[in-house]
């Protein structure tokens, strides 16, 4: 792990100060464009983390802005899945990948507006995530986040898998993902795996492992707003919230968050509300495997709170229905 020798806040102090008043960080980053030092690298990502904690001033904004999208660029290109960094160094991935994190939220906090693209219950369905990142592309968001339930039900959870670690997509796990362990263990011990309608379905030790690690929670920082994103409610991946659910429950959700903005899968059916100061977006099912799922994915626009579901087989925005003034839902057909 990179374990950069700025952790006392006093040095950490002198060596912001020592960058403002001298130091070039703009050559500094020019000539690091092509190189291959990594430690070099993330050392200057670690430096640019704490000045967009500590001593930068309002005046510095911009130069803030551009230094932080630099870095994000040089840690994307060493994040990529052919990149030699990964296979040289995965030691320093986590560290890496921790760095990039921080650092696009900062950024996040540093621009006027922000798209983000939202997908949930994806269920092995390759074909319909590729859609949803196509429409996503069409409509240029700025980030994606998934809401949990990648695999079980389709077939190519693997495949489905991989895109979302490539493309380094936020995620929490879906009540799916949390017993996918178990339905693979009984599948091997008790299927005929020389079936095909059998082998299509099972999935690989690594993706099991990188399902077992999926948070149940992510907490964000977007333009000021505190964002969580969840599969179903805070406190289960099995609860349910939808538009036929009882107001208090939506209220009761509300008020244990901590959250202005809570971004939640799990009911296949697109969705948004506001209690308590609140706002729930759901952005249906990418998967369109059972009747009930929705085949869609949505953008959120802030900080004007525009939520717009598309259709992910045509690409189409699809228009809310059922609003209801006293309850504030609006859900989509």
């Amino acid at each position: 792990m990179l374990n950069p020798p700025f952790h006392d806040d006093e040095r950490v102090r002198r060596l912001i100060e020592d960058v403002v008043s001298g130091i070039n960080l703009r050559a500094l980053f020019d000539a690091l464009k092509d190189s291959r030092d990594y430690q070099q690298i993330l050392g200057a990502c670690y430096i640019l983390t704490r000045l967009g904690k500590h001593l930068w001033q309002k005046q510095h904004h911009e130069a803030r802005k551009k230094f932080i999208e630099r870095a994000v660029h040089l840690l994307e290109q060493m994040l990529a899945p052919d990149s030699d960094f990964i296979s040289q160094y995965p030691d320093q991935v986590p560290s890496a990948q921790s760095l990039w994190d921080e650092l696009k939220n900062l950024h996040f906090n540093l621009i006027d507006s922000l798209k983000v693209g939202i997908v949930s219950d994806v269920h092995a369905d390759l074909n319909g995530l590729n859609q949803a990142l196509r429409v996503f592309e069409q409509q240029k968001v700025d980030l994606i986040v998934c809401a949990g339930d990648i695999v079980e039900k389709g077939k190519e959870g693997d495949a489905v898998v991989r895109i979302i670690q490539d493309r380094r997509i936020p995620c929490v796990q879906g009540n799916h993902d949390e017993q996918a362990s178990g339905n693979q263990k009984w599948f091997r011990e008790n299927a005929d795996t020389n079936l095909e309608s059998v082998r299509e379905r099972l999935l690989t030790q690594e993706t099991l492992d990188y399902l077992e690690q999926l948070p149940f929670s992510l907490r964000f920082n977007w333009l000021g707003y505190r964002v969580l994103l969840v599969h179903a409610t805070i406190n289960s991946n099995w609860d349910y919230l939808g538009a036929q659910h009882k107001i208090e429950t939506f209220k009761a959700v509300a008020r244990q968050s901590e959250a202005d903005i809570i971004i939640h899968g799990h009911t296949h059916q697109a969705l948004q509300a506001e209690f308590v100061a609140v706002r729930f977006y759901n952005p249906g099912a990418v998967s369109v495997l059972e009747a009930r799922s929705s085949g869609t994915c949505a953008i959120l626009q802030l900080p004007t709170f525009d939520f717009r579901v598309f259709n992910i087989a045509t690409g189409n925005e699809q228009l809310p229905t059922n609003r209801t003034h006293d309850n504030r839902v609006t859900t989509y057909k």
